[in-house]
This record gives structure tokens, C-alpha cells and sequence, in this order.
């Protein structure tokens, strides 16, 4: 490894000397996959003064180029391209091997791989199924082909001199993500937990990779996991565990973001909601309640399913009233009278009724303006 934080005198940092020759690298956070002729070997460079090796993976052929793109390791392997599953980077796992001649580099542009062949040319291999990969097209330049990139509709090799081919990426597979459901909105009581499960699917014809993030992240939201990859027309659910465990009553908020290589959706919003309530008591919170024009600043807990609110002034005067059918228990409401205005600052006293009209609480609340 060479420090070059300063370009003009760039120098030695570390190394690691590999068991066999060491012939190609690709770097991805804090590991170094390397192609050692025998081998791949994943060095951990956390600590770059003092590189370890942590796991390797030994495959048909002699590795002589890699390149990576979690959670595969696509190695040019002299006698073929060989795909390593680096999802455990300490238990890398080869997962398939196509044969072609004189391998000698590989890169990965969407669902493609391009290997170049030295005098055979090079070879586009789709890898939508990583398991699964296949021939779909090939070139044989005049001067053969040693080193290759893939930009666009491009793609740029080198044997004699630099050589450029276009249309290399017309039809290009792609990935197709969506999230179930697009949102959720839990009601819990204090101290309660409950699982929830997210499904993620592709419905495209390219493999996808996916991430999830919390924004912001936060204790009372936990998720079993937090990557993975699909092949096309599989979908895979994600447990997540709302946890009401020491949180005040009232409303919580989060957003989960779905981040994936599909181009037409890289990153998916999906927003939390989280009450948190008390017991069987119909209840108001919060009081007082800090009201903005419009704001939905004051929810009603633990509501039959079906009945109606009455809100009073203290001095009995009607100030408005709400009907209301299967709401899951909570009504929110947004402080404005019968008419539609805000209503004042102050003390209110409410009333909600069953469906019979059973008086089933009495109580008053504050509003602050």
C-alpha cells in the first residue's frame, strides 16, 4: 500500500506479502481482494499500516484479475470467469466458473461481465444469475484483447494500442426493485414489542443488491437484516421489530431507506409512524398540545369502534364534534372549531360516546397557540 497524501512524494505504508504472485487488487471498504494466481485472498485493511489476510477462496484456473461488486467477486481466472459469493468476506465461496481461453481481465458493468481473452478477444458474459452465468456475446479485435472498461455503450481494450467498440450494452438487463408496504404505521402500548415484515422483490431481469439505512436511526426500530441480493422473480422479507419499551406516550417517526442497483429506483423511501398509548383508557395527548394552524396536534387514544367525540369549552359551549368508524383507536385532530377555524388558546373539557351514545369518558385537555 502506497501513502499518497502526498502526491509529490508518494511512499510505502504497508503491504502483505501473499503466498503465491499477486496480479490484481480491487479495493471495497475495508478490504482488499486479491488476485494471487492460486487464489483469492481478502485482505482486511482497516489498519492499513498492518494488512491481514482473513479469508481466501482457491479456484479453477490462475487468478490474475478481480473485480467486485458486493456481494460477488468476479475473478479473471487464466482458464475461465469465476464468481465468489464475498457476503462473509472471512468464508469466501465460489458459487460458479464459465471456461473460456487466456483470461486475463474482467470488468462489471450492470448485469455484465466483460472478460478479455488476450488473443482470443473478449466475451460478454451475463451475470443476472450469478449462479447461473452465460456467453451473449463476443468480439475478436484484430491485435487481440489484454485489459478491458466498460463505460456506457462503450468499451475500451488494450493489447496493441487502445481500441474502442460501441453498442457493447444495447439491451442491457436491469433489475426492477419494490418495497411491501410502502409505509407502515404501528400502534403500541408502553412496554409492548411487535414484529413487522417488509418484502422487498425484483421483478426485473438483472440481479438486484439492496441496502437498508435508518434517517434518522433511531432505538426503537430494529431490523434482522440489513443487505442481501435477489435473482430475478425472488423476493425476501424483513423483519422489523418495534420496541415501545421506556418511550413516553405519543407519536414517533422514522424512514427507512431501500437503497438497490435498480436504475429506475436506487433509493426507496418507506415512512415509520409509531404511537405509543396506555392500557384500555380512552385518553388525550399531548396535553398541552402546541397547535399550529392546520397541525394535527392532539389525537384521541383507545377509541371504540365506532362512536363520537364532543369538545366543550369550560364554560359548556359546543365547540365541535366528530362521528367516527373503525379508526384503529386513534383520531387525530387538528384544533379547529365546527366551522373550521383554530380554536383558542386554553382549557377544553371532551366527551366520547359509543354508538349507543354511553358517555365512556370525560376529560379535559390544553391547547397552547
Amino acid at each position: 500500500m502506497i501513502d499518497l497524501s502526498a502526491p509529490s512524494y508518494p511512499h510505502e505504508f504497508g503491504n502483505y506479502d501473499t503466498p503465491g504472485v499477486a496480479c490484481g487488487v480491487y479495493v471495497s471498504g475495508s478490504y482488499a481482494y486479491v488476485a494471487d494466481v492460486e487464489a483469492l485472498r481478502v485482505i482486511d485493511i482497516s489498519a492499513p499500516a498492518n494488512p491481514q489476510e482473513i479469508g481466501h477462496c482457491f479456484t479453477y484456473g490462475f487468478p490474475v484479475g478481480v473485480f467486485v461488486s458486493p456481494p460477488f467477486a468476479y475473478i479473471a481466472a487464466w482458464y475461465g470467469l469465476s464468481v465468489i459469493d464475498i457476503s462473509t468476506p472471512s468464508n469466501p465461496q465460489e458459487v460458479s466458473y464459465i471456461f473460456e481461453t487466456d483470461v486475463r481481465d474482467v470488468y462489471v458493468s450492470n448485469s455484465y461481465a466483460y472478460i478479455s481473452c488476450a488473443s482470443d478477444g473478449f466475451w460478454v458474459i451475463d451475470i443476472s444469475t450469478p449462479s447461473d452465468p452465460q456467453e451473449v456475446g463476443y468480439y475478436k479485435p484484430p491485435n487481440g484483447s489484454i485489459s478491458i472498461y466498460a463505460s456506457g455503450s462503450y468499451a475500451y481494450t488494450t493489447m496493441v494500442g487502445l481500441q474502442i467498440y460501441e453498442n457493447l450494452l444495447e439491451g442491457a438487463k436491469n433489475p426492477q426493485s419494490e418495497i411491501n408496504p410502502s409505509s407502515f404505521q404501528v400502534s403500541l402500548q408502553t412496554n409492548q414489542t411487535i414484529n413487522q415484515d417488509l418484502t422487498i422483490s425484483n421483478y426485473g431481469d438483472a440481479f438486484l443488491t439492496w441496502g437498508i439505512d435508518e434517517s434518522p436511526s433511531v432505538d426503537w426500530l430494529l431490523e434482522d437484516t440489513t443487505s442481501g441480493w435477489l435473482n430475478p422473480g425472488d423476493s425476501m422479507s424483513v423483519t422489523l421489530t418495534f420496541d415501545a419499551t421506556g418511550l413516553n406516550l405519543g407519536n414517533y417517526y422514522d424512514t427507512l431507506v431501500v437503497s438497490s442497483n435498480d436504475p429506475n429506483n436506487p433509493a426507496i423511501n418507506v415512512p415509520i409512524q409509531l404511537t405509543v398509548y396506555t392500557g384500555d383508557k380512552i385518553f388525550v395527548y399531548p396535553s398541552p398540545g402546541f397547535a399550529r394552524s392546520g397541525s394535527k396536534v392532539l389525537t384521541f387514544a383507545n377509541l371504540p369502534d365506532e362512536g363520537k367525540i364532543y369538545v366543550y369549552t369550560l364554560s359548556g359551549s359546543l365547540v365541535w364534534k366528530h362521528s367516527f368508524v373503525h379508526l384503529d383507536k386513534f383520531y387525530s385532530w387538528n384544533c379547529k372549531n365546527q366551522f373550521g377555524n383554530d380554536i383558542a388558546s386554553g382549557v377544553y373539557f371532551y366527551n366520547v360516546e359509543n354508538k349507543s351514545g354511553d358517555v365512556l369518558k370525560k376529560g379535559k385537555f390544553a391547547v397552547v397557540r
